[in-house]
C-alpha cells in the first residue's frame, strides 16, 4: 500500500490466484487500485488489471463473449418476470 496524500486516499497493489472453472487454466493476476478518500469516505475507486490474463485462463475472446450473451439475456428474464409480476 502506498499512500498517495494522507487526506486524499492511497494506491494499493495486490494479486489473485486460482484456476478458470470453465478450463482448469491457472488464473494469476495482479492489481491496482487507486482509491480517494473524502471525509473518512470512499469517493472513488478505480481498478487496473491485465485483462489478457483473464482471456488466457478462460481460453479466449468468445468464451468471455458467450458469457456475457448469457448473462444479458438472464438479466432480460428476470427483468421480464418482475415486470410481469407488479402488472
Amino acid at each position: 500500500m502506498f499512500a498517495v496524500h494522507a487526506c486524499q486516499g492511497e494506491v494499493d497493489e495486490y494479486s489473485s490466484h486460482g484456476r478458470a472453472v470453465q478450463t482448469g487454466k491457472p488464473y494469476n493476476n495482479r492489481y491496482v487500485s487507486v482509491i480517494r478518500i473524502h471525509d473518512r469516505k470512499v469517493t472513488h475507486w478505480r481498478d487496473y488489471a491485465n485483462p489478457l490474463v483473464v482471456l488466457d485462463a478462460i481460453g479466449g475472446i468468445d468464451p468471455l463473449i458467450k458469457s456475457m450473451n448469457e448473462g444479458s439475456q438472464a438479466n432480460e428474464f428476470q427483468r421480464r418476470k418482475r415486470c410481469r409480476s407488479h402488472s
